[in-house]
């Protein structure tokens, strides 16, 4: 068995792409795996950042034809031409697939070095096609050690204790912007209610604003700040509560996207509407 990965990342590609590939990809890995025999295992790492395809191959000689078999059904998903989809990734095989996997969940190759979410979505992705049945022995054993590595790394090093992420260095850019840094004061719309809504959301409270307004276009607003706190917008509300916001923060990887709209009368003649196409 040899392990191999195709990894597309924000540092070689646009993150439009990035996003474009990874659409569908809760079912490449199973449908790889049923299809192609030289892919006997497969794990899908999915963020905002990156989209990278771990796998197993029965032997080297393999390799290719598991790669060909992965960017087929990724051009399936995403409506993207073969070639394009090929041309995106970048394959890695031998050491240097457990090399970028441990920086990876370690957060030495994120956007923010050393951000901590990277950790926990590289745990849930094995998680997942551990559900899935997609997993095999090899891919188990390097994700649980780059887990561990993770692990290790933020609490032996000065990494771990720097608490930074996409979120905590967006508020304080947000903050070093305002002429008002108390948060205390400002209104905040909020697009989305995944991992990076929840962090969001629990960096604003321990700021300490509280007037905080949470948008979904998949309408789950509701039970998001049923737990959280705030208040729900839908598409009726949205546009008001947008143009009365000193702060709007996105964090949707939806296909629906918020645009501003001219004139707009909101804080810099802004408003903001669901793009439906």
């Amino acid at each position: 068995m040899v392990l191999f990965s195709l990894v597309a990342t924000h540092a070689d590609i646009d993150l439009e792409t990035v996003a474009q590939l990874s659409n569908g990809s809760s079912g490449i890995a199973a449908s790889a795996l049923t299809e192609s025999p030289a892919v006997a295992g497969a794990v899908v790492l999915s963020t905002c950042n990156r989209y990278e395809i771990y796998g197993e191959a029965p032997n080297p000689n393999d390799v290719e034809a598991a790669r060909a078999a992965l960017v087929s059904r990724i051009s399936e998903a995403s409506g993207l031409a073969e070639p394009l989809v090929s041309r995106s990734f970048s394959t890695r095989t031998g050491p240097e697939v457990t090399q970028h996997l441990f920086a990876v969940s370690a957060g030495l190759d994120s956007a923010v070095v050393g951000e901590r979410e990277i950790a926990g979505q590289v745990r849930r992705a094995l998680i997942t096609a551990q559900h899935e049945g997609t997993a095999s022995a090899g891919l188990v054993r390097l994700f649980q050690a780059a887990s561990k590595t993770a692990k290790d790394v933020g609490a032996q090093t000065a990494l771990g204790s720097r608490g930074l992420s996409i979120v905590s260095v967006a508020l304080d850019l947000a903050t070093d912007l305002s002429e008002n840094p108390d948060w205390s004061a400002k209104k905040v719309v909020l697009f989305g209610t995944g991992a990076y809504a929840g962090a969001t959301m629990a960096l604003l409270r321990e700021r300490g604003c509280t007037d905080i307004s949470v948008f979904s276009s998949s309408g789950r607003a509701e039970g998001f700040v049923a737990s959280r706190g705030g208040m729900a917008l839908d598409v009726e509300s949205l546009r008001p509560a947008v143009a009365g916001a000193d702060v709007m923060i996105g964090c949707s990887g939806s296909d629906t996207r918020v645009e501003a709209d001219e004139p707009g009368p909101g804080p810099g003649g802004f408003t903001a509407a669901p793009d439906r196409h």
